[in-house]
């Protein structure tokens, strides 16, 4: 270090922590490389949003190569502004139990629909309320 106490008996000032380390590792929030999947989720909600029927969209690939970032940045452009986003995820724990992931994320549904006020519940009471039952 130019200025140091070995070299010329001195330390010059210098500002505190100029040169530090981050103490923990900042992970970027954007995607990268994900934009012909995003834009086809992002198709198949407006789709849905246009046209009133309903769409499931299944999204596959190998473990770790970032399935669930792509699906959550469409639930981060969606849920605020337009609507109810759900999701499950395949564990392969619990890859015996039939419909284990479709089960998981109508819990996410059912969750978010009992958090709004009586009025909201009750309109998705009748919304989903069998005739015959």
């Amino acid at each position: 270090m130019p200025g140091g106490l070995e070299s010329f008996g001195r330390i010059d000032p210098f500002l505190l922590g100029a040169h530090d380390a981050l103490d923990r590792l900042l992970v970027p929030e954007k995607l990268y490389g994900r934009d012909r999947e995003s834009k086809a989720l992002l198709e198949a909600f407006d789709r849905v949003v246009a046209h009133g029927t309903p769409e499931l969209v299944l999204v596959s690939g190998y473990s770790g190569i970032g399935k669930s970032s792509v699906v959550n940045e469409l639930h981060k452009a969606i849920v605020l502004p337009r609507g109810i986003f759900i999701s499950g995820k395949f564990d392969q724990y619990k890859r015996d139990i039939p419909y284990a992931t479709f089960a998981q994320a109508f819990e996410t549904l059912v969750r978010q629909i009992l958090s709004k006020n009586e009025q909201e519940v009750g309109r998705w009471r009748d919304a989903i309320r069998v005739p015959w039952v």
